[in-house]
């Protein structure tokens, strides 16, 4: 009867524990928020690959994808890119008709191509601050959705 006692005890202690560490999060403020900053409370996994262009931007790189990451404090958005060049022959149209498919059937990432490259891009707005765990979670989902489109832009033959 006593280890139950003790089992409970403790389990209770672990559920109050996780009720309240989501109050421990770290929020970049919306003052504070800078490419330094989104390094900080990155994932250790992502932010060992995460380094700095010479503008200043982050760039993580995962599975061989690079995301280019830039943060508008004007604007109060971060902007997530990501590009594969297209292989030459490729014409305008077969590569209009595959970022076409690819909207109409992908949500929230927008695909385009720009001067011979085949362009992934997302936003996020700062407007009330950022959590960590939403800037992680968004770049993990992120890296998903780029994997999936470099599947698709090999299975179409153009990368």
């Amino acid at each position: 009867m006593e280890l139950q006692k003790i089992k409970i005890a403790v389990l209770s202690f672990l559920l109050g524990i996780a009720a309240v560490l989501p109050a421990f999060s770290y929020s970049i403020a919306k003052k504070d928020m800078t490419p330094n900053m989104l390094l900080m409370v990155m994932d250790e996994e992502l932010g060992k690959s995460a380094f700095f262009d010479d503008d200043g931007d982050l760039i993580i790189e995962s599975g061989g994808i690079f995301f280019l990451i830039q943060v508008d404090n004007e604007r109060a958005f971060i902007k997530f890119s990501s590009q594969w060049r297209a292989q030459d022959g490729i014409s305008e149209a077969q590569a209009y008709k595959i970022v076409n498919d690819w909207n109409s059937d992908t949500v929230f990432a927008t695909a385009f191509l720009w001067k011979e490259r085949f362009r992934l891009e997302y936003f996020v707005s700062f407007e009330g601050g950022l959590s960590a765990e939403n800037f992680n979670d968004t770049l993990h989902w992120l890296f998903s959705v780029a994997s999936a489109f470099d599947e698709h832009l090999r299975s179409e033959g153009v990368i």
